[in-house]
């Protein structure tokens, strides 16, 4: 487990210091938030046209869905949640029994149910 080679550095002894630093700005907790601070998400045609899956889902964003996704060739899985934002290529769902965020390729998308 332990070298004794003195020639190659023990990782396990190293101080904090050499250790890059990683900034990462802060992650925006509202899906809603744009994602660069200079793009309007409503200024792109698939986003807006309603004759894009995207653009008519931007239109039933904050109601409850069931939307099958096709795994591969023959496998469908439903996901039930509260649409709570649509980008150029995914979803993103509100889990109704653990408030928990689904992510879903948009590309996968064969079904989507409005549950009223």
């Amino acid at each position: 487990m332990y070298s004794n080679n003195f020639n190659m550095p023990n990782y396990n002894n190293m101080p904090n210091s050499n250790m890059p630093n990683y900034n990462y700005p802060d992650r925006p907790r509202n899906p809603n938030i744009p994602r660069e601070p200079n793009m309007d998400r409503e200024d792109l045609p698939v986003l807006k046209d309603e004759e894009y899956m995207q653009g008519y889902l931007m239109n039933i964003i904050g109601e409850y869905v069931r939307i099958d996704f096709l795994i591969g060739t023959n496998t469908f899985i439903d996901k039930e949640g509260r649409l709570l934002d649509v980008g150029v290529d995914y979803v993103v769902l509100q889990e109704a029994e653990s408030d928990d965020y689904v992510i879903g390729d948009l590309y996968s998308i064969k079904f989507v149910k409005v549950l009223r």
